[in-house]
């Protein structure tokens, strides 16, 4: 993998409405997009995407710029979105740089990031560790059904899933 897509700098593999595994999600495309799609807005860069001192911390003890990109890219994902960078996801190149900017590394860098997989997975885990957050599972089922039915019965705004 070259780590381009379309000549996309910000690619980093397959297709961003399917799962790690490639199997097809429960949102069509625009639906996911709607919902878990990177910004690129400036107002939601800046609310969002402003990285704290402890995070900075976190990011200046990777070495390589790629890394300390790509990591600080998780962070701000997770920590917005609630979730890690996809493998097929293309990042909107404003919020790239945004980021970018903050650390001090050129936005290109992030190129070399989706060449070891590896590392995506341990700083989702660094991430997921540092925000205090860590991965669902099948004993988080209750509690989501309940928090995602309460959310649908306060509304009747809701656009279907699939």
């Amino acid at each position: 993998m070259d780590g381009q897509r379309h000549g996309h700098p910000y690619y980093s593999g397959a297709d961003p409405v399917e799962d790690m595994d490639g199997a097809a999600t429960l949102l069509k495309a625009d639906r996911w997009s709607a919902l878990l799609g990177a910004p690129e807005d400036e107002e939601t860069l800046i609310r969002h995407y402003t990285l704290s001192q402890s995070e900075l911390d976190l990011i200046q003890a990777k070495t390589a710029a790629h890394n300390q990109l790509g990591l600080a890219v998780q962070l701000c994902l997770m920590r917005h979105l609630g979730r890690s960078w996809r493998h097929a996801e293309i990042l909107p190149p404003a919020l790239v740089e945004f980021v970018a900017e903050q650390i001090d590394v050129a936005s290109a860098a992030l190129v070399e990031y989706g060449r070891r997989e590896q590392n995506r997975r341990e700083h989702a885990l660094e991430a997921l560790r540092h925000l205090g957050l860590r991965q669902a599972d099948k004993h988080d089922l209750r509690t989501a059904l309940i928090a995602a039915i309460a959310a649908a019965d306060a509304t009747d705004h809701g656009l279907p899933i699939a």
